[in-house]
This record gives structure tokens, sequence and C-alpha cells, in this order.
């Protein structure tokens, strides 16, 4: 076989997947967005475990907010241990929910997304870029409304958000230990109604679910470096530290006049008068 025949198989090959996974709305409006939102989740987490156990992420990475007392020792007073959190988040991105949201959005999405049914098998770079950015802003805002509601109603943030502010020194796992509720209103209504807004194509938007989850893993990490900033993209103007959502658990527990809403730009915090400066307290100035 030539090189060309290799590349027409392969390109074939392809196709067929595609028209595969954009003929079935289960898959590709259900299942993909969810396994999406899973795997986000998943190698983040490995990826900063990764980096712990090279000793690239140290102590002094580490986010501190409380002076002589380092981020592992506020760790080890948690009420809620990491391996617990670990536990429901999973049970929230992998256990029977996410069987209810892939059968909800197989049979909501087709019926909001024009013309759903003569959709290319992927999107060109231009439209995957532009449709990728807006449900980036759309959806931190969104979400930053969602957020802020479950603060400033105080029924929502006693029955249900409260819940997840238990955690005050967090990590990765923390990202998903959070009330049903919470997934409906910093969830769904944040990339359901950026989605209907924006009308993406299935693949840039289970894109966008996996980077998403994936920058709020990241986002309770409580690390701030270089290589993670860079991969993370958080070097680009008016983008959210790890240090703001990390100043929002330990400055914001508590329900009307909470700070620092935002997961992914700052823009919503500041617009809206709910930002935060962020500080940093390093365990080499602990003393």
């Amino acid at each position: 076989f030539q090189p060309s025949t290799f590349k027409s198989i392969r390109r074939a090959r392809q196709n067929m997947m595609l028209e595969w996974f954009m003929s079935s709305s289960w898959v590709a409006w259900g299942l993909l967005p969810n396994f999406a939102a899973g795997l986000g989740f998943s190698t983040t987490i490995i990826i900063v475990k990764l980096l712990e156990h090279f000793d690239i992420l140290r102590p002094e990475h580490a986010i501190q907010h409380i002076k002589r007392q380092s981020r592992r020792e506020s760790l080890q007073k948690s009420s809620v241990s990491e391996a617990e959190q670990l536990k429901i988040s999973a049970i929230n991105l992998f256990g029977p929910s996410v069987w209810l949201n892939a059968f909800l959005l197989a049979i909501i999405f087709p019926m909001v997304i024009e013309d759903v049914e003569n959709l290319p098998l992927h999107p060109s770079l231009g439209l995957f870029a532009i449709q990728f950015l807006a449900l980036h802003l759309l959806g931190d805002l969104f979400q930053y409304v969602g957020h802020r509601v479950q603060h400033e109603i105080h029924f929502l943030w006693k029955h249900f958000h409260t819940y997840h502010h238990e955690i005050e020194t967090t990590v990765g796992a923390s990202v998903a230990y959070i009330h049903t509720v919470d997934t409906i209103f910093q969830g769904a209504f944040a990339l359901g109604g950026a989605a209907i807004i924006v009308q993406p194509h299935p693949l840039t938007f289970s894109w966008y679910v996996y980077c998403r989850l994936s920058e709020n893993t990241l986002n309770h990490c409580g690390y701030e470096h270089p290589l993670l900033n860079f991969l993370w993209v958080k070097w680009l103007p008016l983008r959210a530290s790890v240090g703001h959502h990390d100043q929002h658990h330990h400055f914001g527990n508590y329900g009307k006049g909470a700070k620092n809403f935002g997961e992914m730009w700052i823009i919503w915090d500041w617009l809206f008068g709910t930002l935060r400066p962020v500080s940093r307290i390093t365990t080499a100035n602990l003393d």
C-alpha cells in the first residue's frame, strides 16, 4: 500500500466513527459529555498527584492562609478526609446520577439545538474556537450566578451549598463533594444554559465540559505553580487563578457577602463587585 492509501483508510475509519457518534443523540449529547466530565476530573487528579510524587509540587507551592500552620497541617485538621471527598466526588461523577444526566441531555439538547440533524461530522477550526470561547464566558457567567445565589439565599446556603463549604482547605477531590441541588445550579444551569445560547457542535460541547471539570478540579488543588498555570492557560489576562477560588473557601464559608464566585475568569466578580484580591502566605514566610 502507498502512504496515501493508509491515510485514506484511516480517514474513512474516522469518518465512520464520527457518523456513528453523530447518528445517536444518546452518545453525542448524553454519554459523551458526562464521560468528558468524569475524565476531566480524573486526569487532573492524576496529574496533580504525579507532580506531587515527583516533587515538582512542593510545600512552598501550596497556598497558605493561616500563619504558623502549613497547608498540610490544615488538611490534617479537616473535618472531611480526602478519601471521603474522593468517594463522594466519584459517586457524583460516575454513579447513577450520570445515567440520569445522560438520559435528560439526550432528550433535551436535540430539541433546543437548531438543525441538529444536519450538523457536520466535526466543526471547522474557526467555528470550534468561537463556540469554545463563548461557552467558557457564558458558562462562567451562569456558574457565577448559580454559585452566588446559593450564598445569597439563606435556604439554599443552609440546606445545600454549606455541604461543600464544610471543606475549608480543599484538594482536587473536593470539587464534586457537593449536594445534588448544587449540581443543578452550578452544573446543569451553567453548562446547559451556555449550550442553549451558543448552539455548539456536540464535540465542542464535550471538550468544553472536559476542560470545565478539569479546571474546577485544579482550582481546588491548593497549589500555585508556573507549570499548572501554563498547562491550564491561566496566564491569559483576566483568568482566575487557583488562589482566586482557594480564597473563596477560606474567606467565604458563610452565606451573604462572600467573594470570588467565578471559576474560570475574574470578569464577573470584578463587574458585580465580589472580587477579593488574591493574597498568599507560603511556608517560606510562616514565621
